[in-house]
């Protein structure tokens, strides 16, 4: 049976193989006993999220560069490091010991004598106390940590430049950092990059609750900042049991579900009878829209096939949700009648998740010009395709990103003859250390419709094909 390195190891280094690519990390028990395979998740966990951390305190270590380094080296090194700084449970002489036999047997007795000699490198470079509180100041002795403290070491182990210390200290890709610097500002990029250092809560949605599911949550959560929201504070299996239990309340961070609330209260004075959400995911803002928008029927769609059968299985006998594909959805748009539109269209489009990055760490490795570039192409697209579709269309987006936000909307208004009704962003809060009340993503959210037209209820037919 593997050990909980053992299965660390395998699932990192699939993800040093992949690098900058990282994909969400996800890490099987195997069989393990619960507190290895626990073990196991915190490891992997805590190497993607300080991935830049680690290997800016293995660059002064190290003799060569790291990508000459054997992968399942690379990967032994991250574990072992991951261990020694972030998991302040491990012993650092077990994390040492530990990591050495494993590049015995996964590596080479050669390789091992290597990394048993940078381990125990950066062992002398761990101050006495090692964890001290923060909050974190920006000097290059130190990284922050996800709970608001510091490790405090005896000499440098970040770049000395300051914008170059902050992205390797928070493990962000440079150009995400100079492009928050740019769009924001030193002091709020600083701001933005500790707070994805966070341990993100579990936040639910109790604002269309009954008094029942109210006093269900409640039992197993605290208040957040939002009163229509709660963090939960039991166990998974135990969120498990009460989302299928109460599906009149689901997980779902405050920024999110705030962007639909804005969508209802800025159409609230007209009839919306048809609503198509054609990048639907999950199904959590789906779900939202048929509690605000009670007499309207929904046709959901993504363009992910299996994510479009987790949906059925989801509003599978739904009285007002329909699962369709996007060519169902185009065509049901045409029973609507002339000019054959949807009174609104949700686009939660593809985007960087750079407002979600707390949630999404592996997402903040690979943030580039040219991913940006390439989303931005294919929210254009699906604008392009949304706008015959419908007489109003709210776009919205979890990135920070003036280019997949703002200039999006300025772009489809020059472009695609649209007229901007309405557009709202809402920044990230909460820091490493604060109370998970006070945490929240980032959303933003424009609502767009043809120049010079007033918004119209379409109803469709009562009888659709299947």
């Amino acid at each position: 049976m593997r050990t909980a390195r053992e299965l660390a190891h395998a699932v990192l280094l699939r993800q040093v193989l992949r690098f900058p690519d990282l994909l969400p990390t996800e890490v099987p028990d195997a069989g393990l006993d619960p507190r290895e395979a626990s073990l196991a998740a915190a490891i992997c966990k805590v190497a993607v999220r300080h991935w830049r951390s680690i290997g800016a305190v293995l660059r002064g270590t190290l003799e060569q560069p790291i990508d000459r380094l054997a992968p399942p080296v690379r990967t032994l090194l991250l574990s072992g490091l991951a261990q020694m700084l972030f998991l302040d449970r491990v012993p650092v002489h077990a994390a040492i010991d530990e990591t050495v036999e494993l590049c015995k047997r996964v590596a080479s007795p050669a390789a091992s004598k290597l990394v048993n000699a940078v381990l125990r490198r950066v062992s002398r470079l761990m101050a006495e106390p090692f964890h001290q509180p923060g909050p974190w100041m920006g000097d290059d002795r130190t990284l922050p940590t996800s709970d608001g403290r510091m490790l405090v070491f005896t000499g440098p182990v970040l770049p000395p430049d300051a914008v170059r210390g902050l992205a390797a200290a928070t493990s962000h890709a440079q150009e995400l950092v100079d492009g928050w610097i740019q769009q924001f500002g030193l002091e709020r990029a600083k701001e933005l990059a500790l707070h994805n250092m966070c341990e993100p809560p579990i936040v639910v949605n109790l604002a269309h609750a009954s008094a029942e599911t109210r006093a269900a949550w409640e039992a197993q959560s605290v208040p957040h900042r939002s009163n229509q929201h709660r963090v939960f504070t039991g166990e998974r299996q135990t969120l498990t049991k009460l989302v299928q239990a109460h599906p009149d309340a689901w997980v779902q961070d405050a920024s999110s579900s705030a962007a639909v609330t804005r969508v209802a209260e800025a159409l609230r004075d007209y009839r919306t009878a048809t609503i198509a959400d054609a990048c639907a995911g999950q199904g959590t803002k789906t779900r939202q829209l048929a509690a605000l928008f009670p007499d309207a029927m929904i046709f959901a769609s993504d363009a992910d096939s299996d994510r479009l059968s987790a949906l059925r299985k989801v509003f599978a006998g739904h009285a007002r949700v329909r699962v369709v594909t996007l060519d169902e959805l185009r065509q049901r748009s045409a029973l609507a009648g002339h000019p054959g539109k949807f009174d609104l269209v949700l686009l939660d489009v593809p985007c960087s998740n750079t407002g979600v990055l707390a949630r999404r760490p592996e997402a903040k490795l690979r943030a580039d010009a040219t991913q940006l570039a390439r989303l931005v192409a294919l929210q254009r697209e699906i604008l392009t395709w949304a706008t015959p579709l419908a007489a109003q269309i709210a776009y919205s987006t979890c990135s920070l990103e003036r280019g997949e936000n703002e200039d999006q909307a300025a772009w489809a208004c020059e472009t695609l003859k649209l007229e901007l009704m309405l557009e709202q962003r809402e920044m990230v809060s909460g820091q490493p250390g604060q109370s998970p009340s006070e945490y929240a993503d980032a959303a933003y959210l424009a609502i767009l419709r043809p120049a010079s037209a007033t918004p119209r209820s379409l109803s469709l037919p009562e009888a659709l094909p299947d």
